[in-house]
């Protein structure tokens, strides 16, 4: 999706097929943690993996750590965003 308004649009179309929700952390018309959190008060069993490049307070990692969610640091490798949605799915 291009913004998180084309995000939620779309999830409101597939929630029920969907398992897994990657985003970055820092989107440019929203927070990504806050849009993972519209999509779980919709899905509950939903997972997540977010990402980000910053390591400043623009990551919002006190909310990420709080939540739970699995996080994947950029840059990474194909091969971590692989292991990651695996053991996001696992």
């Amino acid at each position: 999706a291009a913004n998180s308004e084309e995000a939620l649009r779309i999830f409101d179309d597939v929630k029920q097929d969907l398992d897994l929700v990657v985003s970055d952390v820092v989107l440019t018309d929203a927070s990504g943690v806050d849009l993972v959190e519209k999509m779980l008060s919709v899905k509950p069993d939903l997972r997540i993996l977010l990402t980000s490049g910053y390591a400043n307070g623009k990551s919002q990692w006190p909310r990420i750590a709080e939540r739970g969610f699995r996080f994947l640091p950029k840059p990474f490798k194909l091969i971590e965003l692989l292991r990651s949605v695996k053991a996001a799915l696992c």
